[in-house]
C-alpha cells in the first residue's frame, strides 16, 4: 500500500462517516480533483480524483472483492476508474456497481491480513482483545490510538477494554468451570424417560380358530362317514 496512506480502524461500522469526512479534510486540496456527487449504494455520496475507495461487493469479472481498496483515477457522475493497492486498474460502470464508499476508514474485520505504513485505532466499548491485536498490528511504522471520553471517562476502562477476553459464542464452547467462576446456573437437561417396549404376542404368527368352529367341522365329518357305511 502506498505510504501516505492513513488508514483509521474500527470495531464499529457507525464511526466511519465522521472518521472518512475528518480524514478528507485533513488531505492537501491540491492532492483531490473536483468534487463529483454520487448515488452510491449507501446513499449520495461525494467523490473525487485522488480519494482512497473501498469496493463493497465481490465481483468476479473485475477481479474485486468486498473490502478492496484503491485510489479514484477519475471521476464522473456515471463511471470511475479505480488504481487498486495491488497495482491493477478497474473501471467501475455506476450503474452496474455502485457499492462504493470513502476508504480512509474499514472495520477491524476487513483489515485482518492487511499491512500499511500508519494505522489510526479508534477503540470504543465493543473492542476486545482479539480485535485490539489485529487492529494495532496492522502497521509497519507507527499506529495511534484514539479514543472518546465519553466512551472511557479514565484510563483504566480503556485498558480493561483492551485486554477483555470476549467470551465464545457457542454453547458447545462452554465448560463447567467456565460457568461456575462466573455463578452462571444453566438449566438441568430434561432427560426423556424411554417408554417400555410393548408385550410380545407369542401367538401372533398362529391362525388360531374359535374351539367351536372345530367342534362343528367334526361332527360334519362325523355324519358323512356314517352316511357313507
Amino acid at each position: 500500500m502506498p505510504c501516505d496512506w492513513r488508514p483509521t480502524f474500527s470495531c464499529d461500522p457507525a464511526n466511519w462517516s465522521e472518521i472518512d469526512f475528518a480524514d478528507k479534510v485533513w488531505r492537501v486540496p491540491a492532492e483531490l480533483g473536483e468534487d463529483v456527487a454520487l448515488c452510491a449504494e449507501r446513499g449520495q455520496r461525494t467523490f473525487a480524483s485522488g480519494d482512497r475507495i473501498m469496493l463493497l461487493k465481490n465481483e468476479g469479472s473485475m477481479g474485486v472483492k468486498n473490502g478492496s481498496l484503491g485510489i479514484a483515477q477519475s471521476v464522473t457522475d456515471a463511471r470511475m476508474a479505480v488504481m487498486l493497492n495491488d497495482g491493477r486498474a478497474v473501471a467501475l460502470d455506476l450503474k452496474h456497481y455502485n457499492q462504493i464508499d470513502p476508504g480512509y476508514a474499514a472495520t477491524i474485520h476487513k483489515t485482518q491480513g492487511a499491512a500499511v505504513d500508519r494505522a489510526h485505532v479508534l477503540a470504543t466499548p465493543g473492542l476486545d482483545r482479539h480485535a485490539a491485536y489485529v487492529a494495532l498490528s496492522r502497521h509497519r511504522d507507527r499506529v495511534d490510538l484514539h479514543y472518546g471520553r465519553d466512551d472511557f471517562d479514565e484510563a483504566s476502562k480503556l485498558v480493561r477494554a483492551l485486554s477483555r477476553d470476549r467470551a465464545k459464542g457457542m454453547t458447545s464452547d462452554y465448560t463447567r468451570d467456565f460457568t461456575d467462576r462466573r455463578q452462571i446456573r444453566l438449566p438441568e437437561p430434561a432427560v426423556e424417560k424411554a417408554k417400555p417396549a410393548p408385550a410380545r404376542d407369542p401367538f401372533v404368527c398362529l391362525d388360531l380358530r374359535p374351539v367351536c368352529v372345530c367342534s362343528r367341522a367334526l361332527l360334519s365329518m362325523d355324519k358323512n362317514a356314517s352316511s357313507v357305511k
